[in-house]
């Protein structure tokens, strides 16, 4: 009996502890689920038929046809998913398609969610629609929490006039802007007008209206289901027509207006602005950009450039620390040591800030502005305050058959000019110069000095109220020098041959003065010299024509009419006072005497300063016209 009674005590026991044990096993899986009042909690709203296996995975429920999950305000569509209740997960399968409120939708053909963490993993035909943009790929990582998708391993973005793509990328939902990394490529297209667009007054193309317009009653249509995957997919692709997508039937529908290649690039949907983080080339039919950091707009063509960028276009190139360019219009302002190269015309401007057009060509270049000429065998350097370079059309007349002019074969040709303002000093091999201002036509190959210009050529200094100059390819040809030109050539600091007159025009050979002819109340101080060059005397001469002839850069013989006065004072006898002609002055201390020089900031002399003659008006110079 006690035996008896010990058994039945032990049964009880162990009934005791198997009970205690089931609770505190069924308390244990009931503290691993989330409360219903969780935001983060799923929930199964319909299927057709669920199953589950108790014995092999007692957690998975298996639901087939029409399958519905919500979670806070998301809700997720499919054929079939698993459904894990006890640690909040799921994995849904066919005709995925994810919901978040009225502007986002998210389809794939595979989808693994995690309800705590709220992540989603996305796989095969993955496309998430927001807005006006579609992000597709075939992998992508979509986290809800922080509202964030992400793709590794390739895909694209597109929106009504541009396609982004990249082997990674994030796309942010609520900023409306997307990061991308590695081989980036963005195409802008620009579609005609229309008049849909015309008559919805929206400032863009008719694409982008239609688009709107489609959007609008897309998800209308959503708000009340009555579309259903994959025809709502679909239907989606087709109405927002994205770039690549796009139903016109000629060829532009395939050819970007830009194309944009970057290492990493941000994109802001809202503001159409894209900002390029590393090696960037941007390029369209008529301009090509490089830059490794820089800001474009792709609405407005709008692009602004830094860490010495360059851009390429018809023939110009230009770099500089920091440059602004709108590949629409063709205007750009540069700053910091920019550099321009027309390659056309064999140029180069530069300085540390440039304003610069190509529609037309012209640029304004201001602190240390430079001009640099090497279409012939030597280089001209020459600096202002500043300087501008433009182009014109100039019509020319053509020759018949005899060789007469004919408006028949009348043609408009494009021009060059220069202009340069304040300060001008030029140099060149066989030409070095100061002015005030100077004026350069490439048409006819002459460039006005004016503003006490003062001109070198070899051992010559020629002077005058305006000096015109006849400069192309092969050289300096003929000068003309108008009202008190002035000639000078030096012997020593003390003897000046000399010669004044009102206009005098020098004839150059191979850039070396061959032949001078003078006019208008001449006169001339000369010292003959010596085989061993010991000075004679001085030879002054007074007529009204003269004409001088050179070899080897040194007067040979010279004519002077009609009844000249002269004389011949040995070299003992020649006072002070004889030395110069009214008005000398010898300026060697300005000339530019090699390239560098040119920024060299010496001023002419007060006593050396004659009357100014000025081409342009000051007013003027301040604007970019």
């Amino acid at each position: 009996m006690k035996h008896t009674i010990l058994y039945i005590i032990g049964i009880i026991a162990l009934l005791w502890m198997t009970a205690v044990g089931a609770q505190a096993q069924i308390s244990t899986q009931r503290s691993t689920e989330l409360p219903d009042s969780s935001p983060r909690k799923i929930y199964l709203i319909h299927a057709r038929t669920l199953t589950f296996d108790q014995q092999r995975n007692p957690d998975r429920q298996e639901l087939h046809g029409d399958v519905v999950f919500r979670q806070d305000s998301a809700y997720l569509y499919c054929d079939r998913a698993y459904f894990y209740r006890t640690s909040n997960r799921m994995e849904a399968f066919d005709n995925v398609r994810m919901e978040q409120g009225d502007s986002l939708y998210l389809f794939c053909d595979s989808l693994t969610y995690d309800g705590n963490t709220m992540l989603a993993r996305c796989t095969d035909r993955v496309y998430l629609f927001h807005n006006n943009t579609i992000l597709s790929t075939d992998y992508l990582l979509f986290d809800r929490a922080s509202n964030e998708a992400y793709y590794p391993e390739g895909g694209y973005i597109v929106d009504p006039t541009n396609h982004l793509l990249s082997t990674l990328g994030w796309y942010y939902p609520n900023l409306k802007r997307a990061i991308f990394q590695y081989d980036v490529q963005l195409r802008n297209y620009e579609y005609p007008a229309d008049t849909t667009a015309a008559e919805s007054g929206h400032p863009n193309n008719g694409l982008l209206a239609r688009n709107q317009q489609d959007s609008t009653k897309f998800l209308k249509l959503a708000h009340l289901r009555q579309w259903k995957f994959p025809s709502m997919r679909d239907s989606l692709l087709a109405m927002r027509r994205p770039p690549h997508m796009a139903d016109y039937p000629d060829d532009r529908r395939n050819h970007p207006r830009l194309w944009l290649y970057s290492d990493t690039l941000s994109y802001d949907f809202g503001a159409d602005r894209a900002q390029v983080l590393g090696p960037s080339r941007i390029l369209n039919d008529s301009a090509v950009v490089h830059t490794t950091r820089g800001v474009y707009n792709t609405k407005s063509g709008e692009a602004t450039l830094y860490r010495r960028s360059d851009i390429t276009s018809r023939g110009r190139y230009a770099i500089g620390d920091k440059l602004t360019y709108n590949m629409q219009s063709g205007l750009g302002e540069g700053w910091g040591n920019v550099i321009m190269i027309d390659s056309i015309s064999k140029g180069q401007l530069s300085g540390d800030h440039v304003l610069y057009s190509d529609f037309p060509r012209k640029a304004t270049v201001t602190d240390r502005a430079l001009a640099m000429e090497y279409s012939s065998g030597d280089t001209l350097w020459l600096h202002a305050d500043t300087l501008r370079t433009f182009q014109e059309l100039h019509p020319v007349m053509g020759k018949d058959s005899l060789g007469n002019l004919t408006d028949d074969t009348l043609r408009v040709d494009t021009v060059n000019y220069m202009t340069a303002h304040f300060n001008v000093r030029y140099f060149r091999r066989d030409l070095q110069g100061i002015c005030d201002s100077l004026n350069y036509n490439a048409f006819d190959s002459l460039a006005t000095f004016v503003g006490n210009p003062v001109m070198w050529n070899g051992l010559y200094q020629i002077t005058g109220d305006s000096i015109i100059a006849n400069v192309d390819k092969k050289g300096i040809h003929t000068v003309w020098i108008h009202d008190n030109a002035f000639l000078v050539q030096q012997h020593d600091t003390i003897h000046y041959d000399q010669i004044s007159g009102q206009k005098l025009i020098c004839y150059f050979d191979s850039s070396k003065v061959r032949q001078m002819d003078i006019s208008g109340s001449v006169q001339t101080i000369f010292y003959p010299e010596e085989k061993d060059r010991t000075l004679i005397g001085l030879n002054q001469v007074i007529g009204t024509y003269l004409t001088i002839w050179f070899k080897n850069q040194k007067m040979d013989h010279l004519a002077i009419w009609p009844e000249p006065v002269g004389s011949l004072t040995p070299l003992l006898l020649v006072e002070k006072s004889q030395l110069y002609l009214d008005k000398f002055r010898w300026m060697d201390y300005l000339r530019p005497t090699d390239p560098d020089d040119v920024f060299r900031d010496v001023r002419m002399k007060e006593t050396d300063k004659q009357e100014v003659v000025k081409l342009f008006d000051e007013n003027e110079l301040n604007g970019y016209e």
